[in-house]
């Protein structure tokens, strides 16, 4: 038997009761009052399912263990059936997994599932044409939405891009101070530079006069010295005279 049909059957019993109650006592209230039911309604049953398909599991470890367990008490009625006979046919009757009374109750339950389940398909239906007649523009609204999210998505776009622009201008601002910061050693550089260009100048003036005073100090003294070696030649030639005279007396003394 497929474990997936058994569920609770007083729980379905009470919601097809409670359903049949309360669509009777629909009919004369508002739309928007019929629509707050039907919704409750859907709600309920929507939990009652989800409520059993959870449970499908701990009822399919429990169905396993008791047929297991169903298995090793047959096993146990078989080895004692020479001796209690009758009792044992009864409790393989009742354990068998053929039991008529079990499959019954199993096929009403699938039944009354698939009961509710139509049914709740049905105020599906019906909620969504209480929707449809109670919001006619619906559609204006999901486009609205719509509308909305892209201004939003818009907005928030254009916030990190603000935020990237402020981060961007932060980095700026720094690197603008730093340029500041360098231009103004680079002004200070300058004066110094110029301050000793400045002295260089003046000394290289000073050294040019001192050259030309030194280069007129040689002419000077270039001067003088040919002046001295034009004496030193007349002096020289004068000399000779001298000397050539003296000879010339002392040769004329010894006559």
């Amino acid at each position: 038997m497929d474990i997936s049909g058994w569920i609770s059957r007083s729980s379905f019993v009470s919601s097809e009761s409670a359903s049949t109650t309360t669509a009777g006592s629909k009919s004369g209230l508002p739309l928007a009052e019929q629509q707050r039911l039907y919704t409750e309604e859907i709600i309920q049953l929507k939990c009652e399912i989800a409520e059993q398909k959870g449970r499908k599991d701990e009822l399919q470890l429990d169905w396993s263990r008791l047929h297991s367990e169903r298995h090793d008490l047959q096993t146990e009625i078989v080895s004692e059936c020479n001796r209690k006979e009758a009792p044992v046919l009864l409790l393989v009757f009742i354990l068998s997994p053929n039991c008529p009374e079990l499959e019954d109750e199993c096929n009403l339950i699938i039944e009354q599932t698939k009961e509710t389940h139509e049914k709740t398909a049905e105020e599906k239906q019906k909620l969504q044409k209480l929707q449809n007649e109670s919001h006619p523009d619906w559609d204006d609204i999901d486009g609205v939405k719509v509308t909305y999210e892209c201004v939003q998505e818009e907005l928030q776009e254009a916030r990190e891009e603000m935020k990237r622009v402020e981060s961007n201008g932060q980095r700026l601002s720094l690197q603008i101070e730093d340029l500041k910061k360098e231009a103004s050693g680079i002004a200070s550089d300058r004066a110094k530079i110029a301050n000793e260009c400045n002295t260089t100048e003046a000394e290289i003036e000073e050294l040019q006069q001192e050259i030309e005073k030194m280069q007129q100090s040689m002419k000077e003294a270039e001067l003088l010295t040919n002046q001295s070696k034009l004496e030193l030649a007349r002096l020289r030639k004068e000399s000779a005279k001298v000397a050539r005279r003296n000879e010339i007396l002392q040769s004329r003394a010894k006559k």
